[in-house]
């Protein structure tokens, strides 16, 4: 890692402090500061023959920091990119796209192939899942209404939070206009899916007999 701070001048620094200044600053601050900032900092103590421990714990420290720092990263990077698998999925279906050329789609994307076909067969619950989540989101937008309606009326009774109750109110509207789209698209998805059923499995009270 750079620094834009001249390496020298942090050196002059760390030569100027005492021993204990210099080891109190490296137990609290030494894995906060910059890899080059470090790099000198080890040096000086290394320099004076003191606080090996520390400089041991602080490279202890500074790898599993980045090591965190890097699983975090990873851990979102996956989950962005099953979000974005499952809307590619969603939208592909109710576009007509066959399962197998959704699972090749996945698989185009940099989605293992088991993983692939464990999504393909998933989608109809997820499709219901969201749904369900999606009708709470409108239900709570419905609640966050009546009540910010009573704190309107409240509030310009009182001359007071007016602001705050209208915020309340429109945050309401927002979550149901949200929670409905959300709900338009997994109905469709689930439309496509009760298609199929009823194509794979037709329902003989709507077959015509022959006369």
């Amino acid at each position: 890692m750079s620094s834009s701070i001249d390496p020298q001048r942090i050196r002059e620094t760390y030569s100027a402090m005492s021993d204990s200044a210099l080891i109190d600053f490296a137990r609290h601050e030494g894995y906060k500061i910059t890899a080059d900032a470090f790099l000198v900092l080890r040096e000086e103590l290394r320099k004076r023959n003191i606080g090996a421990d520390i400089v041991h714990y602080m490279e202890h420290e500074i790898i599993l920091q980045d090591s965190l720092k890097r699983k975090k990263f990873s851990e979102q990077h996956k989950l962005n990119n099953l979000s974005d698998s499952v809307a590619y999925a969603f939208k592909q279906k109710v576009e007509g796209v066959s399962n197998f050329d959704i699972y090749a789609g996945l698989i185009e994307m940099g989605i293992p192939e088991q993983q692939a076909g464990e999504m393909v067969n998933q989608l109809e619950d997820w499709a219901l899942e969201l749904r369900k989540d999606a009708t709470l989101e409108i239900q709570t937008g419905i609640g966050l209404v009546i009540v910010g309606l009573i704190a309107v009326l409240v509030a310009l009774n009182i001359h007071f939070l007016v602001l705050g109750a209208i915020l309340l109110l429109f945050s309401g509207v927002i979550r149901i206009m949200t929670g409905n789209s959300k709900r338009k698209r997994f109905d469709a998805v689930l439309t496509v899916f009760q298609q199929e059923k009823e194509d794979q499995h037709p329902d003989p009270r709507r077959i015509i007999q022959p006369h």
